[in-house]
């Protein structure tokens, strides 16, 4: 909490200061500024909210709980932000094409780029969250044997980031193309929604309730922000394309799921069977030109070694 107020501080201070050098301008270069402002300052206050959004149910339950559930919560949160990382490895890649595209007034190469992104971030994403629901009891035992009931807040926050995946980068998308004032709405109504529903559901259920509160918000803001950007850019996502790879998974997850469930065999050896079956799976759900794209990176790179 500190911390937090101590950022939100210094952003007030630097504002102030932004406003003194305003001031202080003339002319054109006090249009510019001004014009600098009113793009950035949205920006701003999204990253701000952003930042505030992910730490509101940790602070809220430690308000409204006991230390023990912030811990309990805590480990199920950690091994969630698996799913969200590939999403979030792509943005950089795909920020500056983005870019590029808009300032073209190509749309259409906006849609086929979003398209791309979101199906490759499945391709992971998918595999992981099915990791997740297969062996998360084992892998949250690795902060003790205690942690096992935080088994459902894991399950609970690694499908608000699957759901964060299906949506895209939409909010960045918005921030880089002129619609960082409906972003930084969006999280403010966001931020509100996990304030009440953590006031209404953690004096009840725990980090339960912060993990459903806070789940309910990311899909929230996702889903209102893909909405904005369907609507500003008509941005066609083909869910269908990645049906078949989905249904593969899951069947390969209720597989595990059994095996592990009847004890024929040791989790750790079910895990490995069943990385190597989702890579298989992901490998043949790729494109042709995607897997000659891979199969020559990969011939690069054991050349290079030799």
């Amino acid at each position: 909490l500190g911390i937090f107020l101590n950022i939100i501080a210094l952003s007030i201070i630097i504002l102030i200061i932004i406003i003194k050098i305003l001031k202080n301008k003339k002319g054109e270069k006090r249009k510019d500024i001004k014009l600098l402002n009113a793009y950035s300052y949205p920006i701003w206050l999204s990253s701000l909210l952003q930042s505030a959004f992910q730490k509101t149910d940790r602070i809220m339950l430690g308000l409204l709980s006991s230390i023990q559930q912030v811990g309990i919560y805590s480990a199920g949160l950690t091994f969630s932000i698996l799913v969200a990382f590939p999403l979030k490895a792509m943005g950089p890649v795909f920020q500056p094409l983005i870019t590029e595209l808009y300032t073209k007034n190509d749309f259409t190469g906006i849609s086929t780029l979003y398209n791309t992104m979101v199906r490759w971030a499945l391709l992971f994403v998918v595999p992981t969250f099915g990791g997740i629901i297969c062996f998360g009891e084992y892998f949250i035992q690795l902060f003790g044997e205690e942690f096992i009931v935080g088994y459902r807040i894991m399950i609970i926050l690694s499908f608000s980031q699957l759901i964060s995946t299906i949506s895209g980068t939409s909010g960045t998308l918005l921030n880089m193309t002129g619609k960082q004032k409906s972003n930084a709405k969006i999280i403010t109504v966001g931020l509100i929604i996990t304030i009440i529903l953590n006031i209404l559901l953690i004096p009840k259920w725990g980090a339960l309730g912060a993990a459903i509160g806070t789940s309910i918000s990311v899909i929230f803001i996702n889903a209102f922000r893909l909405k904005v950007a369907i609507n500003y850019f008509g941005i066609k996502i083909d869910y269908l394309a990645v049906v078949p790879f989905i249904i593969k998974c899951t069947l390969l997850i209720v597989i595990c799921v059994n095996m592990i469930e009847i004890n024929r065999v040791h989790w750790i050896i079910t895990a490995l069977a069943y990385t190597f079956v989702s890579g298989i799976i992901v490998y043949h759900s790729l494109y042709e030109n995607e897997k000659t794209f891979m199969k020559r990176k990969i011939a690069e790179t054991l050349n290079s070694n030799d």
